[in-house]
Formats: C-alpha cells, structure tokens, sequence
C-alpha cells in the first residue's frame, strides 16, 4: 500500500467529473474535522467540513443503505501531514480485506462517523479530489476497484482515517465502505 503524495493540487485539470463540475483525480486530503451536515436534496451522504492547510474542503461519504462497511483500528508511528495530495495509491484487497469484514449501514453507521471524526486529531480521506465553483473537496470514498470510470479502478480505493493520541499512542480507524453488489473475496489489487 504506497501513498506516497506525488504533488500539491490546485487546481484539477484531468481525470473525470462524475457529479461534480471540472474533472478529479484520485488523492488525498488531510486536515481537521470542523463539522458534518446531511447533504442538501435527500442524497444519501453526510458532508464533513473539513480544513486542511489553512483551505476548506468539503467531503461527501456515502449513507446509502445498498452499502456496507468495515472499520479497523490500528497503532501507527505518527499522523500524515496536512494537505491535499494528487496521486498515491490504495486497495482494499491489497489491504487484506475480506467480504466477510463488511457489514450492512446500519442506524449506529452515522453517529460512529460523526463521534469519529468529533474526535479526532486529524482525519484522511482518500478518493476523488475535485474543485468547481469556488468549492474543493473529495467524494468516491468507498471501494472504486470494480468501477470502470477513468481514475477510478484498481488501486485507487477510497478510505476515511481518523486519527486520535491516546496516551501516547497514535491510533488510525480506518473505515472503509463499498456497495453491497461489490464483492472483495478472490480479488487482486493491480
């Protein structure tokens, strides 16, 4: 799993725009939870505000109830840098996750999210960075291995890390979410 940043973005000018005016990449943002809103028309996402560097980003993370979920906890050396980040790479599989980790979004699936990030020192999202109108932030973060959309595919998987010291330690929860039609079993990352 190499998500070694290849450069600072701004703006995006490659990749597609599934939902968003000019194209995207995949990446990272890296920053501090300021707070979450249910998104605007009934779509089935919160939106976590975030800032990064001193620049707000807006996340929107899948609720749909046609998803699932997994949420691992692990001690890391330290927590990544602020930023946005165009580049890197990630895969479930690679991950050694299974289909059997994932259950169903369930009424808990948003109030773990919020008390995660409320809590947290930093939070990662990795996906689809994009900028239009005024607005930058990612979406996509769920498993895009089986997608066929330019930038999306192998190694290019969606994630939310959330980042807390706890006496000492830094714990990273990752939550990692796909569709329910998604299946992981068998599946190599490229």
């Amino acid at each position: 799993m190499d998500f070694s940043a290849t450069s600072s973005i701004s703006p995006i000018n490659a990749g597609n725009n599934r939902g968003h005016g000019n194209p995207t990449q995949y990446g990272s943002i890296t920053g501090e939870f300021d707070h979450s809103v249910q998104t605007p028309g009934g779509t089935p996402h919160v939106r976590f505000d975030m800032t990064a560097n001193g620049k707000q980003f807006e996340a929107d993370i899948n609720e749909n109830a046609d998803s699932e979920y997994a949420i691992r906890d692990e001690v890391v050396p330290s927590m990544p840098p602020d930023g946005e980040k165009i580049g890197g790479s990630f895969s479930y599989a690679d991950a050694g996750l299974k289909q059997g980790d994932f259950k169903p979004m369930d009424d808990t699936y948003q109030k773990t999210m919020n008390d995660l990030a409320s809590h947290s020192s930093r939070i990662q999202l990795m996906g689809q960075i994009y900028g239009d109108n005024g607005r930058s932030g990612i979406h996509d973060i769920h498993m895009n291995s089986l997608n066929e959309e330019p930038n999306e595919g192998p190694q290019h998987d969606g994630v939310a890390r959330f980042y807390v010291n706890e006496g000492g330690q830094i714990h990273q929860e990752s939550v990692y979410m796909k569709f329910q039609n998604q299946e992981l079993d068998g599946q190599t990352g490229n």
